[in-house]
C-alpha cells in the first residue's frame, strides 16, 4: 500500500529536520498543509526544505510555488478554489478530499488519487469519528475504482491489517506522526513511528 504523510498544520520546531529525517527513512509524498500560512510563510517554509525533496511535496495552498519550486503537485480544496482540469496543473499531481463514498465515486481521472476520512476516529482533531459502515467500503474498494483512494483519519499501526483488508490503496498520515513530536521533538522517535508502519503497508 501506498503511504502518504501529511504536515502538521502549524509551525513546528525542528520541523525541517524531522521532515529530512523521514525522506531519508523513506518517505515517497509529504502533503504540505499549512492552512494559515501566508504565500511568503509557504515560500520561506519550502526554502528550508533541501531540493532533491521537492519533486515529493504535495501542497494544500498557494498553487503558485508548486511550479516555481517544481513540486510534486497541488491538493484541491475549497480554499485555494483551483480548477483540477485546468491545463495549467495537467502535468502534476492532483488529489482531493472527500468524506463519503458518494464524493469518492464522482471522481475521474484527472485526479491521482482521493484521500476519505475519517476512516477511524482521528489521532489529531478531537471528537471527529468515522461514519463509514465498513461492509460498504469493503464493497466499493474490491471492485475496480477510477482513482487511488487512501485512508485518513486515525490511522496508526493497529489499523494497517485493516486497512488493507478493506481494499484501500494506501494510508495517510498525520496525528500518529506529528502530536508526539509537537511534545518531544524527539526525531528518532518519530521516524520510528514511520518506519513500524511504512513496513506493515510494504507486507
Amino acid at each position: 500500500m501506498k503511504l502518504i504523510v501529511i504536515t502538521h498544520p502549524q509551525q513546528v520546531p525542528n520541523e525541517a529536520h524531522a521532515i529530512h529525517a523521514l525522506f531519508g527513512a523513506g518517505m515517497q509524498l509529504l502533503h504540505v498543509r499549512k492552512p494559515e500560512f501566508s504565500e511568503h510563510q509557504m515560500e520561506m517554509w519550502l526554502i528550508r526544505i533541501e531540493k532533491q525533496y521537492h519533486p515529493y511535496l504535495v501542497l494544500h495552498n498557494h498553487p503558485y510555488l508548486v511550479a516555481k519550486y517544481k513540486l510534486a503537485g497541488i491538493h484541491i480544496t475549497r480554499y485555494n478554489r483551483l480548477d483540477a482540469h485546468d491545463v495549467e496543473y495537467k502535468d502534476i499531481k492532483k488529489s482531493i478530499s472527500t468524506h463519503s463514498l458518494n464524493e469518492v465515486m464522482n471522481l475521474t481521472k484527472v485526479f491521482s488519487y482521493a484521500f476519505l476520512s475519517p476512516v477511524f476516529e482521528s489521532i489529531s482533531k478531537q471528537g471527529y469519528r468515522s461514519n463509514f459502515v465498513m461492509s460498504e467500503l469493503r464493497s466499493y474498494l474490491s471492485q475496480p475504482h477510477a482513482i487511488d483512494v487512501i485512508a485518513l483519519g486515525g490511522i496508526d499501526a493497529s489499523h494497517i491489517d485493516e486497512v488493507r483488508n478493506l481494499g484501500f490503496d494506501g494510508v495517510a498520515l498525520l496525528g500518529v506522526l506529528w502530536l508526539p513530536f509537537v511534545n518531544d521533538s524527539n526525531v528518532t522517535a518519530l521516524v520510528q513511528r514511520f518506519a513500524t508502519i511504512d513496513n506493515l503497508c510494504k507486507l
